[in-house]
């Protein structure tokens, strides 16, 4: 059976890179992605099982592309974790709510992302 693929957008090493080596410790593949504007392309070609994206300096960028999945039937459906990144207080809430309505689960970064990450992902494809 093939590995799931998780993509990933971050813009800093920390908690970025833990995240890949955690996904990938799960039986994850995991492609790393350059720039907001390629998450919408390769989860319409590559169909992900998860998406992992950081909301920083690129948080409205970030925010539209969830939109766009979330309104498209064939990304519709793939869950959508999100971390605020290295913000100013307000920025940051903002960002938060923007992806919140959007459709994204937030995650607190940090240490307890990364050990949480089994669970999350369970809950997230838990269908039932």
């Amino acid at each position: 059976m093939a590995q799931p693929l998780a993509l990933v957008f971050y813009e800093r090493l920390l908690p970025g890179q833990p995240l890949i080596n955690r996904l990938r410790d799960l039986d994850y593949r995991v492609r790393a992605l350059d720039a907001p504007g390629e998450v919408l392309t390769a989860a319409s070609h590559e169909r992900p099982m998860l998406l992992f994206l950081e909301l920083g300096v690129h948080a409205a960028e970030v925010c539209a592309v969830i939109r766009k999945l979330r309104s498209s039937g064939d990304t519709a459906h793939i869950p959508v974790f999100v971390w605020p990144g290295h913000l100013d207080r307000p920025a940051r809430q903002q960002a938060v709510r923007e992806a919140q309505v959007a459709g994204a689960a937030v995650l607190s970064p940090g240490p307890q992302m990364i050990e949480q990450l089994p669970e999350l992902i369970a809950q997230s494809l838990d269908f039932s």
